[in-house]
């Protein structure tokens, strides 16, 4: 793809996340930018869009996903854009009391979108997603990865949708936070760069890192809460995703989503440039790794 040349100073920032700014076109109320910080990959760019485009036509509510732009130093992508727009980390920032409700209904929204059934080629595989990283990694010696790539060939099988990235910073309302009899209310996922299929427990796996292994100072940058905050939602989440309050079984559960958060781990050390996380390895050491 070769990106449309744009003239950045026709547009107004309007948010900021990890990978780089977002911009609003103030003559044009439906247009929006991505622009990715200077030196991210275009490659990576490239398959966001693509995915986004797959994930769009899928009927997954996101934002509608336009072409490749640059300003001749930073390459990004455009959207329609999403008006009145907030996150729900935004949202409980702004408002702590908006804990469980929205606690609750991402995990209404994080059931059904793992319900979607994709088809069959349409998108990568994660646990071949998953492999490929742990090849490239460094972090292991020849007789940990065996074991980690076991584990991640014993997940079972599914063909449906993964986020790749679900957290409450990636989902999305525009209109009342919380639903208001007669107005309108839209919630849509965002950053769908990493969309693949297959089990569920992949993405909880990236939702129980933000909550329990995140920096407090990159919690409060990304998101506008801290850690003690994070943990409260997940502390909602859990039982209503799994629709259960048993203790027995939510400390399953809960043990299931810290294994595979570990294997999400090999993801954001390669977004990284396979830097070395000593909590991250910790956490291979007390599941996956444990003797």
């Amino acid at each position: 793809m070769k990106p449309v040349k744009i003239n950045i100073n026709d547009y107004v920032p309007s948010g900021e996340g990890a990978n780089g700014l977002s911009y609003d076109n103030p003559s044009d109320p439906d247009e929006m930018l991505k622009m990715y910080n200077s030196g991210y990959e275009i490659s990576a760019i490239e398959t966001e869009l693509e995915a986004a485009r797959k994930v769009y036509n899928l009927g997954i509510p996101s934002p509608e996903p336009g072409d490749l732009v640059t300003d001749g130093e930073r390459t990004g992508i455009r959207f329609k854009r999403i008006p009145h727009k907030t996150s729900f980390a935004r949202a409980i920032a702004d408002n702590l009391s908006l804990i469980e409700p929205l606690a609750k209904e991402f995990a209404d929204r994080c059931r059904q979108f793992h319900s979607i059934k994709c088809q069959p080629g349409v998108f990568e595989d994660v646990k071949h997603q998953f492999l490929k990283l742990l090849e490239a990694d460094t972090a292991f010696d020849a007789g940990q990865k065996e074991k980690i790539a076991a584990f991640i060939k014993s997940a079972p099988d599914s063909d449906t949708a993964l986020h790749g990235d679900m957290h409450f910073g990636n989902i999305v309302i525009s209109g009342p936070v919380l639903p208001q009899p007669g107005k309108e209310r839209k919630v849509l996922w965002i950053d769908l760069g990493y969309f693949a299929s297959g089990y569920h427990m992949f993405d909880l796996g990236m939702l129980y890192i933000v909550t329990h292994h995140a920096d407090d100072a990159f919690i409060f940058e990304n998101f506008h809460f801290h850690n003690d905050t994070a943990f409260k939602f997940w502390q909602c989440f859990l039982p209503e995703y799994f629709g259960t309050t048993d203790p027995e079984i939510l400390k399953q559960k809960e043990y299931e989503c810290k294994c595979f958060a570990a294997i999400k781990t090999l993801l954001i050390e390669y977004n990284c440039g396979n830097v070395l996380f000593p909590h991250f390895k910790k956490l291979f050491m007390e599941t996956i790794l444990k003797q």
